[in-house]
Formats: C-alpha cells, structure tokens, sequence
C-alpha cells in the first residue's frame, strides 16, 4: 500500500484546547455559574477545574484502595454527625455545621472508628524486626509504636499552618480551604494544649 503524501506546508500544531460538547442539567448548570461566577472564572474555566480535581483526587489520596476507604469513612462520619448535630439542636444549622458540635463529632469520630475496625485485618500485631533497639538517640521500638500518630501529627501540622514540608504546605492550603476557620482553630488549640 501506497503511504499518503504529506502536503508542503507548516507541521500540525498540536491544539491547546479541544471543543467538547456535553448536556448537562440546569440545575447543574445553575451551580457551575454560581460557582464560576464566585470565582471569577468562566463557566468553561470552571468545569475545567472540577474535572481536573475530580480526576486528581484520587491519585492525591493515596490510591484507590485509600480513596475507597475515606468514602466509606466519609459517609458513615456525614450521616452520624448531621444526625446528631440535629438531634441535640433540632435545627438545620445544627445539622450542617455538625464538625463544631463536640456531641456530633464525637459520635462521627466513633462511626470512623467502627469503619476503620471493621476493616483491621487478620492476626497479631507484630512490630518490624528492623524497628527494635536504639539508633543513635532514637528509640526504634517507640518509633514504631506510635508511627501513625507520628505521620498524623505531620498532616496536622500543615494544616494547622506550621510549615513541615512544601509539599505538605501545598497540601494543606486544599485541605485548609475546604474546613470551617474554627476546625482549624481547634487543631491549633489541641495541638498546643498536647505540647503544653
């Protein structure tokens, strides 16, 4: 078979956006606009944005495994704590803002919790064989006791504005812009009070 023929001219340009037609709900469309226009951005903009975070989530996650974990968690935590929120209010604010109810977000972080050991696996824990003894002036055996809370701290960290890494900063800036100020109050507040 004969290849075609290249006409002269200039190379094809790879274009920067490509068109896509989509029909969506007025409803949705009503949110975009809000959205877009809140932001200053366009519609077009807007949607952008929204898909390229939705397809980044995920990955910024830790995986699928991780993101299936928190939409289960995340589920469990909503619902209990817009009950409870309701239930020692009896107010649609006081269902919405459960996150600064101490009473709704103690019976969330029980629903977590119930999540998280419903899911522990099989068997005994065992410390790593590498992660026993004293290197220099740390103490591996406690190191790999509280390594969680260690890891837990570090997010905390970032998100309560104490810069541990730029990577973690940049992180915390979605995380930070996503909680009401007063949970990121009560981080800070916990966090001194732990140290003090």
């Amino acid at each position: 078979m004969e290849q075609a023929k290249r006409r002269p001219g200039r190379p094809p340009v790879e274009r920067r956006r490509i068109p896509m037609a989509m029909r969506i709900t007025p409803k949705l469309r009503d949110q975009l606009v809000a959205r877009a226009e809140a932001k200053g951005r366009s519609i077009t903009q807007e949607m952008e944005l929204l898909l390229e975070q939705a397809l980044s989530t995920e990955e910024m996650l830790g995986g699928k495994d991780i993101f299936a974990i928190l939409m289960i968690i995340g589920r469990a935590m909503r619902e209990t704590g817009t009950t409870a929120g309701f239930s020692s209010t009896f107010t649609l604010e006081g269902a919405n803002r459960w996150l600064l109810n101490p009473y709704a977000y103690d019976q969330a972080v029980k629903a977590a919790a119930a999540v998280l050991e419903a899911m522990r696996p099989p068997g005994n824990i065992e410390m790593p064989k590498g992660m026993s003894g004293v290197m220099g002036s740390f103490d591996l055996s406690a190191l790999a006791a509280r390594l969680g809370e260690g890891f837990a701290n570090a997010a905390l960290g970032s998100v309560a504005g104490e810069e541990i890494s730029a990577a973690g900063v940049e992180w915390a800036k979605s995380v930070v812009s996503r909680l009401p100020p007063e949970a990121i109050e009560a981080i800070r507040s916990n966090r001194q009070r732990n140290r003090s």
